[in-house]
């Protein structure tokens, strides 16, 4: 039980901070604005980690499949934005680059 509350308490914080990045966007000199949004941040993001707690807890093949998606999305982010690093750097991409390998790679 105290492990659980632990593992909501920081994914809670986690979710939590680009949350408040964007409310204080959002709020844009309104304090009272600012208040209100973080304080329901932080109730809506407590009650959405307790539930997704519940639900990891139960289906445990949800984590790797969620594991599988960030892995995928990670992936895809490195390969199109180093692609597009190259096509910058050589105004052809990756293909060129690929292309023009020397015999002993």
């Amino acid at each position: 039980m105290r492990q659980a509350i632990v593992q909501i308490i920081v994914a809670d914080v986690s979710m939590s901070l680009d949350n408040v990045l964007a409310i204080a966007g959002a709020a844009a000199q309104h304090t009272a604005v600012l208040i209100i949004g973080l304080v329901l941040s932080v109730a809506l993001m407590g009650v959405a980690a307790g539930l997704i707690a519940g639900i990891l807890k139960r289906f445990h093949w949800l984590a790797y499949v969620g594991l599988a998606v960030i892995l995928w999305v990670a992936i895809d982010m490195i390969y199109r934005g180093s692609n597009e690093a190259l096509e910058k750097m050589t105004d052809c991409g990756a293909s060129c680059v690929l292309h023009n390998l020397p015999p002993w790679v």
